[in-house]
């Protein structure tokens, strides 16, 4: 459950699946939080890098996504905070 007035960060790396393609888990997450309706929103998204900018990855993503969410001012939440 997520308090009024709290949040929840998710630290989420894509995965690549053979056959599959890349597979978002931040897109899970959205998914997820959507189910709630307008009671919990995405306050922030950012993307993290790591490794080098100077080698490419063909095997694995170099980024994350870091996603907050929080209760939407309407259900008690505040942006404010």
């Amino acid at each position: 459950a997520l308090p009024p007035g709290g949040v929840v960060v998710f630290y989420q790396t894509d995965i690549r699946r053979p056959g599959e393609g890349q597979v978002s888990k931040a897109h899970l997450v959205l998914r997820a939080a959507a189910e709630f309706g307008e009671e919990v929103v995405l306050w922030w998204h950012k993307i993290v890098h790591f490794g080098s900018v100077d080698s490419p990855a063909f095997s694995a993503v170099q980024f994350t996504h870091l996603l907050c969410f929080g209760r939407s001012p309407a259900a008690g939440g505040s942006v404010d905070s």
